[in-house]
């Protein structure tokens, strides 16, 4: 019993700087922490999320945490090593942490929809593989998720906010178009009839300049719905 307090406090603390660094993560990027400790208990290196920030796909915290320890160490192997990150792991965190021969990982929130260590997939305890990675999950599980949970609650809002605001553009521009062919008709309508106007030749001259107002038109609306389902789209992303 005494032997499982001190590891249930020792994981504890671990989790703690695992959330302390999560809350150093850029702006814009998902505030995960993580953190690598050597056999011996010291600090290895530490990574937050930063996918945003570097415009790298692969910046998870747990890659760059790895990255880090592996510097500290000059070598790729980081045996005996563990790894304790805020969030369940992706499928290509898992990839990196079996890479790196980690001998165990430490996590906090589990992640229903991408996670690869018992949430989607159970990549890192295939016995298929060579090497094994000894799993504990949800440590300080409560905390790690609200840290989420603050991150993308006022985002989902913003974002609903956003999307009601840039429909009511869009219905906006179509009912100025609408009005705009309504006008066009009625001009091209007095153009034709207009003998002055078609003495002249400029008949065709104004038919052709409404027209090309309206393509206008048509093209700004659709520029605006393309950047609407844009919006809409990295929003369930991140979602």
């Amino acid at each position: 019993m005494q032997l499982d307090n001190r590891l249930d406090k020792r994981l504890d603390n671990r989790m703690q700087r695992a959330l302390d660094i999560a809350r150093t993560t850029p702006d814009g990027d998902i505030p995960v922490g993580a953190v690598v400790y050597g056999p011996g208990g010291e600090e290895l290196g530490v990574g937050t999320n930063r996918r945003q920030a570097s415009c790298d796909p692969t910046a998870h915290a747990e890659v760059e945490a790895i990255r880090a320890a592996a510097s500290a160490l000059g070598t790729w192997r980081l045996d005996g090593c563990e790894l304790v990150v805020t969030l369940e792991p992706c499928t290509m965190c898992a990839g990196a942490i079996l890479g790196a021969r980690i001998e165990s990982l430490v996590f906090g929130a589990y992640e229903p929809k991408t996670g690869a260590v018992g949430s989607v997939l159970d990549a890192l305890r295939d016995p298929h593989h060579l090497h094994t990675v000894e799993v504990r999950g949800g440590i300080r599980e409560r905390e790690c998720a609200e840290l989420l949970h603050n991150f993308f609650r006022p985002r989902r809002t913003m974002g609903r906010n956003n999307y009601f605001n840039e429909k009511e553009t869009i219905m906006g521009l179509a009912d100025k178009a609408e009005s705009l062919k309504g006008d066009a008709k009625e001009a091209l309508g007095d153009a034709t009839d207009n003998n002055e106007l078609k003495n002249e030749g400029k008949a065709d001259q104004l038919s052709g300049d409404i027209k090309d107002k309206l393509d206008q038109a048509g093209d700004a609306i659709k520029d605006k719905a393309n950047e609407v389902a844009g919006k809409i789209q990295d929003a369930r992303e991140n979602n």
